[in-house]
């Protein structure tokens, strides 16, 4: 729970770091963390075990086994979270995006049976546990909020009476607003439906597509002008922080390390039972190296699924001589996927947008 905790604040404080002056100044305090709390606070899951299903079976030894799919809402992370009063008896579970799945192995359907009835019994408990251990963090996110942004806009008002006693005429530029609204807290992405002269599956609107490219750009520049703090952060943890501010736009819909096709992709967007965004986090190693992330990725995809990136992460001196290597291997990679005779034609153009993190010494 801590992890994950710590990750959300370090997200937000991330992003209130972005805020230029004019905005820190002018901005309602109160507005700002109410924007910052609804955007970074747990959603507390719902789940529906009413209408659960069964995706898998077979044999297992002398039984057998079966797979049940269990849909929820809210945050998936509350439910990976271990509660401060746990109890026994929560198998092990893969958590998707708004499901999580189970497996059960017995030789009468009666043993089954009763190992799903405990099993629901202990992740009801403990849900509610991990929801109880949450309670106070809405109220933390608010405070930590107010105190960063009140500390930040201290910082410029101390900057501007400095420059005021210089005795100095300023040039005068054009006025700021007076106020600035918070921004917008969700998004629902808009996926055009089908019509008689377009494909017969939904699309994603191009702007949409740019738009997630941007989220992803701001949350690069936060890591560049803040190294040190995620310098020596695993590929995973990372992808996490993108993963945040994704979903506060997108309504919890960004998920990580998700099935889809070949395998398991490390951010994938969904609205409506449709993808509209997948891509891949990858350490620069070289270009062989890139043009195999460029086939994994194509590996994850489908024919329906043509808005992807790759965002590569960087660590090595000679940034300049780094960036002169993607276009070549960009041209030299085919357009479909020799493993995956399914896969689509995507925007091979988004595979050059590249976020770095400075290699730190």
């Amino acid at each position: 729970m801590y992890t994950a905790r710590v990750a959300r604040v370090k997200a937000m404080l991330s992003e209130i770091e972005t805020y230029n002056r004019a905005y820190i100044l002018n901005a309602d305090i109160e507005q700002v963390v109410e924007y910052l709390r609804g955007k970074y606070r747990f959603e507390p899951p719902i789940i529906a075990f009413d209408k659960k299903q069964i995706v898998n079976e077979g044999q297992s030894g002398h039984g057998v086994y079966v797979t049940l799919s269990i849909p929820f809402s809210g945050s998936r992370e509350v439910l990976a979270i271990r509660p401060t009063t746990a109890q026994g008896g929560c198998p092990d579970a893969n958590i998707g995006q708004n499901e999580f799945q189970i497996t059960y192995n017995g030789a009468e359907a009666r043993l089954i049976r009763a190992q799903i009835d405990h099993s629901t019994r202990a992740i009801e408990f403990n849900l509610k546990m991990a929801v109880n251990d949450l309670a106070n963090f809405d109220s933390e996110l608010s405070n930590t909020a107010r105190r960063a942004f009140e500390e930040k806009r201290r910082r410029f008002q101390t900057d501007i009476s400095i420059v005021d006693s210089l005795g100095i005429v300023r040039v005068q530029r054009e006025a700021a607003p007076p106020t600035y609204p918070a921004p917008e807290l969700r998004r629902q992405p808009p996926i055009a439906t089908p019509t008689p002269d377009k494909p017969s599956e939904p699309t994603v609107d191009p702007a949409e597509y740019e738009y997630i490219l941007g989220i992803i750009s701001s949350m690069a520049k936060v890591m560049e002008r803040s190294p040190r703090a995620f310098a020596h952060m695993e590929e995973e943890f990372l992808r996490d922080f993108f993963l945040v501010h994704l979903n506060g736009h997108y309504k919890g819909q960004a998920t990580g390390e998700t099935f889809n096709a070949g395998g398991k992709t490390d951010i994938l967007v969904r609205a409506r039972d449709a993808n509209i965004f997948i891509a891949e986090c990858k350490f620069w190693s070289g270009k062989k190296e890139y043009l195999s992330a460029i086939d994994q990725l194509l590996g994850y995809v489908t024919w329906r699924d043509t808005k992807t990136a790759i965002i590569i992460f960087n660590r090595n001196k000679n940034f300049s001589n780094i960036l002169v290597q993607i276009p070549e291997p960009r041209r030299s990679t085919p357009n479909t996927n020799p493993k995956a005779s399914t896969s689509p034609t995507p925007d091979f153009g988004s595979f050059s947008r590249m976020q770095m993190i400075p290699k730190r010494s």
